[in-house]
């Protein structure tokens, strides 16, 4: 029984250092193309992607939705038996997409970034 019990209590642990995390809306570059400048409203953009994670408003009634995405995995050599601990590190995606709106709620515009990373979390990870 004693067994049993350490065996789960190892493949839990295990399990917590598999998963990866990730956080907000993922908007592919398919349903930005489906978007036309000057023709697509606010309700439409809203209608395939959901709110957006935050809005900036300027002076002239116009305004800009944002949508942000992250996402973190362990890397692979973090399931390395026993020098896992030593050399594990995190991947890390993130994706900021920005819908610019007329006063009437129509596109004016988009803009896109992403990135990559990989950070060092164990004590001789090189990155």
């Amino acid at each position: 029984m004693k067994r049993r019990w350490a065996i789960s209590a190892v493949f839990l642990l295990f399990l917590g250092f598999a998963g990866c995390m990730s956080s907000g809306t993922n908007v592919s570059d398919d349903q930005i193309g489906k978007f036309v400048k000057g023709k697509t409203t606010e309700a439409e953009v809203i209608a395939a992607l959901g709110q957006p994670d935050s809005i900036r408003r300027t002076s002239d009634g116009e305004h800009t939705d944002n949508y942000q995405y992250m996402k973190a995995s362990a890397s692979a050599q973090s399931f390395i038996p026993f020098i896992g601990v030593l050399v594990s590190s995190t991947d890390t995606k993130t994706k900021f997409v920005s819908f610019k709106f007329s006063k009437a709620n129509i596109l004016l515009d988009w803009e896109s970034s992403s990135s990559a990373s990989t950070i060092g979390t164990g004590p001789l990870s090189q990155h």
